[in-house]
């Protein structure tokens, strides 16, 4: 029996290469999808680690500046609660500082967060010149909030001026200084 040319079938060291290159291919296309799904967590802890910072942002914009220095005995959460935006200067929640977990204004840990750790301080700023856009250095702090998670290289860092808009009142008597 002789086969003819048209009804040959395909040598064995033709399918070893054939597998070789879709085993190739395969383990290629694995290795990025691998790498996809590895940096999609780090996504989603950076992009909670910024909602983190600007919510705390936005609570210490909230707070009035009126007074310098801070009132004595004040808490975030507690009784008496901070009453001036300088009360917030080296603040700070989380395990990096030994610290409560991060918490709601009320106090309640916040569910799912008890691996970040946040720290704000809030500096006078002094521009060039003494003054920046006609408000002197002496009304202008710099608030920095900085949020770290252990998977994270490098902190999630917001920063932003604020400056007095109301007269300097002394803590204790409303006077005028």
């Amino acid at each position: 029996m002789s086969l003819n040319a048209s009804r040959r079938g395909m040598a064995l060291i033709e399918a070893i290469v054939f597998m070789l290159i879709v085993g190739i291919a395969a383990g290629t296309m694995l290795s990025v999808f691998a790498n996809a799904n590895r940096n999609s967590s780090d996504i989603l802890i950076n992009k909670q680690a910024l909602s983190i910072a600007e919510a705390l942002l936005a609570e210490v914009r909230s707070m009035p500046f009126t007074s310098l220095p801070p009132v004595g005995g004040e808490s975030r959460s507690g009784m008496p609660a901070f009453s001036n935006i300088t009360a917030y200067n080296n603040f700070a929640m989380g395990p990096a500082f030994a610290a409560p977990a991060i918490t709601a204004l009320d106090g309640v840990s916040m569910a799912g967060l008890a691996a970040y750790s946040t720290s704000i301080s809030v500096a006078p700023f002094v521009p060039a010149g003494n003054n920046w856009n006609g408000v002197p250095s002496a009304d202008i702090v710099l608030v920095t909030i900085s949020v770290t998670h252990p998977t994270l290289s490098s902190p999630v860092v917001l920063e932003t001026l604020r400056t007095r808009y109301a007269p300097a009142v002394t803590p204790g008597n409303g006077s005028l200084p």
